[in-house]
């Protein structure tokens, strides 16, 4: 298993603050979070070269761009990835989230690379009154490489 101190995935990250309360349903609300200054990384269009095994690149003609909703969380995906760095390789990155307010919920898109078919990470969350929480993360892959 590929391990990494966080793992910032493909695209930007949402943050879920608590549910406000109507008198039909209960909504969540989720706050993107700009994560493009940590981009070190070119996955998709021209000069891609995303994994390290065969230099592959994600086929940008087919990458969704603008808002995306899964799961009823919207994330934010770049309006074009015809350009330069647009994804994150793990490397102990911080991700400062003060005055984003109060969070249930973290939410990242992952894109996998690995060819043993899992990754995994720690993800290490601060919290105000300084008390530290850690938090392992595995996703598998959706691809294997073939056995010689």
């Amino acid at each position: 298993m590929k391990a990494a101190q966080w793992i910032l995935s493909l695209l930007p990250t949402q943050w879920h603050s608590p549910p406000t309360t109507s008198s039909s349903s209960t909504q969540i609300t989720s706050i993107p979070l700009d994560i493009s200054h940590l981009y070190n990384n070119i996955a998709a269009g021209p000069g891609a070269s995303f994994d390290p095994f065969t230099q592959g690149r994600f086929p940008s003609e087919y990458l969704p761009t603008g808002a995306f909703h899964y799961d009823g969380i919207q994330f934010d995906l770049p309006t074009d990835w015809e350009g330069g760095e647009d994804n994150v390789i793990a490397d102990s990155q911080v991700l400062d989230v003060r005055g984003t307010g109060f969070a249930r919920e973290f939410h990242i898109l992952y894109a996998g690379d690995w060819n043993d078919g899992e990754s995994g990470a720690r993800f290490r969350f601060g919290f105000e009154d300084g008390s530290e929480d850690a938090i392992e993360v595995s996703a598998k892959n959706w691809y294997r490489m073939p056995r010689s």
